[in-house]
């Protein structure tokens, strides 16, 4: 709990600070609405680090109900944790891959991936750029879950974005192909 009360102040300094352009955050919030009646609170971080990252970071749906017996704080939003390189801190139009992250969020939080799962199963809809011999069925399935998930985000992104996010793939991953090596998921 300690641990997720640290990384939300660090997303919350950052929304507040007045450092990330207040258009970017408008932005996802329209797009959140989208998809989503519940109360939500999109908070960002700019990163420093040296792979010029981009990432969703998640509340632990416990958290709200331990931090408010704990504390006897009731959090009227849920929390919606998106980085990005301070890189781009005024590069707008270069920010179109939050998108991306905020579609990891809505797949989560609306089960998209678990539900296409049981819709059509990982076994019927192979990935034929990966060769699954030899792996255990949960590790195939994780694998499945892992390249659904990334690719909802890319239609997600792709929904809002359009040829934006897919110009911004080309230039920012051009030399990050699709993982198809199994043996890094083990």
């Amino acid at each position: 709990m300690t641990n997720q009360i640290w990384t939300a102040s660090k997303f919350l300094s950052g929304s507040t600070s007045k450092k990330i352009p207040y258009e970017i955050a408008h932005c996802l919030k329209l797009a959140l609405e989208d998809w989503t009646h519940k109360k939500a609170l999109i908070t960002t971080a700019l990163t420093q680090e040296k792979n010029y990252s981009f990432y969703f970071e998640g509340v632990w749906p416990q958290f709200y109900i331990l931090a408010e017996s704990y504390t006897g704080i009731k959090f009227e939003s849920e929390l919606v944790q998106i980085a990005f390189p301070k890189l781009y801190q005024h590069r707008p139009l270069l920010n179109v891959a939050l998108y991306h992250e905020l579609g990891h969020f809505i797949d989560i939080h609306q089960g998209i991936v678990n539900q296409s799962l049981l819709l059509v199963p990982s076994a019927m809809l192979p990935l034929p750029s990966i060769n699954f011999s030899g792996l255990s069925p949960d590790l195939v399935n994780q694998i499945a879950i892992h390249h659904r998930r990334e690719y909802f985000a890319d239609l997600f992104a792709a929904s809002y974005a359009g040829k934006a996010i897919r110009d911004f793939l080309a230039e920012f991953a051009k030399n990050n192909p699709p993982d198809c090596n199994a043996s890094s998921y083990k």
